[in-house]
């Protein structure tokens, strides 16, 4: 048998994919390992009726010094060094060899890079860090959760290869900017490289409901101007109610003729009413 996983993080038991599936009477071999690996480790084994003191050997050729290189299977695996570098889209090829002089069969293994995604953050609609969990983003972790009282937030993907070929799209769209509704919404991020090969994560984002904001004002005749985060100005509801996004900075302006204007900015977490007495204005 032949496997080829990661070699750092043994822990994870990350096996790479063969295309086909390896047989021992299938020859060559397509290997798909991540874009941000610099090494990879080789397990074998020998099958049952290979011939008595059969050897395993790996070759490769070295990526800093363009010579061949080589290994002899001593342990149930040994890694492949100087084959491949992390933050590359080269692809490359090697060997493993098995037999005694005279009586050798040669497997060769097309490595293909497949694209990962080496940073990944979301910023809320007034662009504010929105925690995504796990919070320390890995490339090799593709799924996420978040929550946000925002219903709009803009996700950051960048590639771990700066690379020209590299793509990107979101629930399918190539806009980054992506519209929540309350409760769970479902993120699909999708890099492809210039090969056609791609890896998906993915993002669960839990909108909290907005905050209902009313206003109570002294005289009661008093005109509230409301504006959100990025200065538009607001508009309540048929029953007079705001939507506030839990967490974030709001300014409302509280004016009527003969008194004297009053403006804040404030933050509320829960349904909330505000109480704004003004003052008369001098005669």
């Amino acid at each position: 048998y032949v496997s080829v996983r990661d070699a750092n993080n043994k822990a994870y038991n990350m096996y790479y994919k063969f295309e086909p599936g390896f047989s021992d009477k299938v020859y060559e071999y397509d290997v798909y390992v991540p874009d941000n690996k610099a090494r990879i480790d080789i397990e074998t084994g020998l099958s049952g009726n290979a011939p008595e003191g059969s050897k395993i050997i790996a070759k490769w050729t070295n990526i800093n010094t363009s010579k061949p290189s080589e290994k002899e299977w001593k342990a149930d695996s040994f890694y492949v060094n100087n084959f491949i570098k992390s933050k590359t889209a080269t692809s490359g090829e090697f060997t493993v060899e098995v037999g005694v002089e005279g009586d050798i069969q040669t497997y060769k293994f097309n490595v293909k890079r497949t694209p990962t995604l080496g940073k990944l953050a979301i910023k809320d609609r007034t662009g504010g860090t929105v925690k995504i969990d796990p919070q320390t983003f890995n490339s090799d972790i593709a799924e996420y959760s978040a929550t946000t009282g925002s219903d709009e937030i803009t996700i950051t993907a960048d590639p771990t290869v700066k690379d020209a070929g590299y793509t990107f799209t979101f629930n399918g769209s190539e806009s980054n900017v992506v519209a929540l509704a309350e409760g769970e919404n479902n993120i699909e991020i999708k890099v492809k490289n210039a090969e056609g090969l791609e890896k998906i994560y993915t993002i669960k984002v839990t909108r909290t409901p907005a905050s209902k904001v009313k206003f109570s004002v002294n005289p009661s005749d008093a005109v509230v101007f409301v504006l959100d985060p990025n200065r538009n100005r607001m508009w309540p509801n048929e029953n007079g109610e705001f939507a506030f996004i839990p967490g974030v900075q709001y300014t409302y302006n509280v004016t009527s003729h003969g008194y004297i204007g009053k403006t804040e900015t404030v933050t509320v977490s829960e349904d909330t009413v505000i109480m704004v007495n003004l003052e008369k204005a001098p005669a």
